[in-house]
């Protein structure tokens, strides 16, 4: 019983962690073609949770990005997690426009997939294995599909809106699969962020606030975490010379104690900004 319970928050924080991981390969392209990789850890108290990564590729008109993410520590030996996530699609004016997402992933042994395409006007065909099991989880009517984009495109967009000098704002109709919600973004003030060890950055960052607007396909009974998350920020800012902003800081309040994301990890071509080990 308390697997089932806890199952919901460890996907969903794992979910934010790798969200996180992705918006910053979203602005993480150098002028002259490097890639940027980046990584980061997530600590649920003192306990280290989740690492996650990103890498993104901008060839013309078309992106594709892929994270990674998987259970650490503690959490990855009690409710074992992994997961890969790739988005491909083409920039249609301002706004992108995926072509497909796809998810492999396991949790506690149990594969996991999802598979959709996309037409202009949203996914046109979806394979979800295993499929939503209708007694723990609302359904999805299809109606309520049209007119959405993945969660990696979705957060995608709104970095690149910051790259090109925007305001760190956005609404955006997502479904992934199994869960259809809005994904409201809002700027907030610029903050000094202190050094921490577990980060590799520490300075001036711009203030990203947001708020998930559940639409349908949630559980039906959410665990401690997934009751009880409040203020959720994200803190943007360039961690080194030649790479643009990006997410270098993640926190929340949680059920279950202070829900913290660093970015611990930047690599530019031959250029390398890591954590000293100890």
């Amino acid at each position: 019983m308390t697997q089932l319970l806890i199952y919901p928050s460890m996907r969903r924080m794992a979910a934010i962690v790798a969200a996180a991981a992705m918006l910053a390969a979203g602005v993480a392209s150098a002028d002259d073609g490097e890639t940027v990789r980046l990584s980061y850890d997530a600590y649920v108290g003192p306990f280290f949770v989740v690492s996650a990564e990103a890498e993104l590729r901008l060839d013309g008109d078309r992106y594709r990005v892929v994270t990674r993410a998987q259970s650490e520590g503690l959490a990855g030996v009690l409710f074992s997690w992994q997961s890969e996530a790739r988005s491909e699609g083409r920039f249609a004016g301002r706004r992108l426009q995926p072509r497909s997402h796809e998810t492999d992933g396991q949790w506690s042994g149990e594969a996991r997939q999802v598979r959709l395409s996309y037409d202009g006007a949203g996914p046109i065909a979806a394979r979800i294995s295993p499929p939503p099991d209708l007694s723990e989880r609302d359904p999805v009517p299809a109606a309520l599909t049209a007119g959405t984009v993945d969660p990696l495109s979705a957060t995608l967009d709104v970095l690149l809106g910051i790259a090109g000098g925007g305001a760190c704002e956005g609404e955006y109709k997502v479904f992934d699969g199994r869960r259809r919600y809005d994904m409201l973004v809002s700027p907030g003030a610029a903050t000094d962020l202190p050094r921490v060890h577990t980060s590799v950055y520490a300075g001036l960052a711009q203030r990203c606030e947001f708020r998930i607007r559940r639409i349908a396909g949630f559980m039906k009974k959410q665990g401690k975490l997934g009751r009880q998350m409040t203020e959720p920020v994200l803190y943007v800012a360039s961690p080194m010379p030649g790479v643009p902003p990006v997410p270098v800081r993640f926190t929340a309040e949680t059920g279950f104690g202070d829900l913290r994301i660093h970015l611990t990890r930047v690599q530019r071509g031959r250029t390398i900004l890591a954590i000293p080990e100890s």
